[in-house]
């Protein structure tokens, strides 16, 4: 159960951060930033190690604290999927990246009982694309929970 989570996790590290950096007109410290989520989220899901994993979760802790912080000032976005993306800060939204956060440090804590979540993919070729459509179709969905209720 963690592997699935702390591999979401990952993913969605990895979208976020190709969004950042695909973003030409997002400032430089934004795609830094995302350069560091796309090559930690890229490591997690194909390397299986526990300090990675924690990497991952101090990403995600940093991230709820942000909300947070962003909540608290009325910051009308967290950008986290980039500057021109107007992701309204909210609770549930510090709630997930917490939830990650905890995913993320778990794998780190037990270590990888699996290997990589990408060892875990290629089991199996059936076990593959099972996990591939799992893992791609939970990372829309997170990343739609994240960004609902944004403005355009």
């Amino acid at each position: 159960m963690i592997t699935a989570a702390y591999a979401l996790a990952c993913a969605l590290l990895v979208y976020a951060g190709a969004v950042k950096l695909a973003a030409a007109d997002d400032p430089m410290r934004s795609r830094l930033l995302g350069l560091t989520e796309t090559v930690v989220g890229a490591a997690g899901l194909s390397i299986g190690n526990r300090a990675v994993a924690a990497a991952v979760g101090l990403l995600y802790a940093g991230f709820a604290v942000y909300v947070l912080l962003a909540i608290r000032r009325g910051d009308p976005s967290c950008g986290c999927f980039g500057a021109k993306e107007q992701t309204p800060p909210r609770a549930a939204h510090a709630a997930i990246d917490a939830a990650l956060a905890v995913a993320a440090l778990g794998a780190a804590v037990v270590g990888p009982s699996e290997g990589a979540p990408v060892d875990a993919a290629w089991a199996t070729p059936l076990h593959g694309v099972v996990y591939a459509v799992f893992l791609i179709s939970a990372t829309a969905m997170a990343a739609a929970a994240l960004n609902s209720g944004a403005r355009a």
